[in-house]
């Protein structure tokens, strides 16, 4: 859009194109006040809802690193009793159930022997501190060892921190060890 305006102070050439200096520019186009704070607002709703995305992310990426912990921890424990339960190789270690629990639970940081419960095959241990370099990371686990004869089952209930309800909240893994006879 071309502006005309009609009040030149003076007129300049140069070369051969005249340029005009003129006493007043007319408004071509501008936004109003309510554009202006519509637009403002628009934004600010948008960065609030933003905003409000990153304390739901903190806590997502914290329960996946607590998650990440309990499986490690299930996954030590388990695959260490896998090896020592392939170790056995006498039918009647493999039948006796506490001769069982000694040979599979020996050695593995950090599960106590099941001591307290009269050898009952469960055992539900104080918070621990798993893996040993993190620092408030505490897990308590319960772990049940089922009589099948020749196969055995472990299961392994894990639950981060110092409080809160095991029954419901534990994480559960399972694992089973078979007599090869070897």
């Amino acid at each position: 859009m071309k502006a005309q305006n009609s009040k030149c102070i003076k007129r300049i050439h140069k070369g051969s194109v005249p340029l005009c200096l003129c006493a007043s520019v007319p408004r071509l186009w501008a936004f109003s006040l309510i554009e202006v704070n519509l637009a403002i607002l628009v934004i600010a709703l948008g960065l609030l809802a933003l905003f409000a995305l990153f304390p739901l992310g903190l806590r997502e990426s914290e329960m996946g690193i607590i998650d990440t912990h309990e499986a490690m921890f299930a996954d030590h424990v388990l695959s260490s009793m896998e090896g020592n339960a392939l170790a056995i190789t006498n039918w009647s270690t493999w039948i006796n159930m506490m001769a069982f629990i000694n040979g599979v639970e020996s050695g593995i940081y950090p599960i106590d022997p099941i001591y307290g419960y009269g050898w009952s095959r469960t055992a539900l241990a104080d918070a621990i501190n798993f893996p040993t370099n993190a620092v408030d990371r505490y897990l308590r686990y319960k772990l049940t060892i089922l009589d099948y004869g020749a196969r055995k089952t472990a299961e392994l209930r894990v639950k981060s921190g110092k409080y809160g309800d095991f029954d419901r909240d534990a994480h559960v893994y399972l694992t089973e060890f078979i007599y090869f006879g070897m």
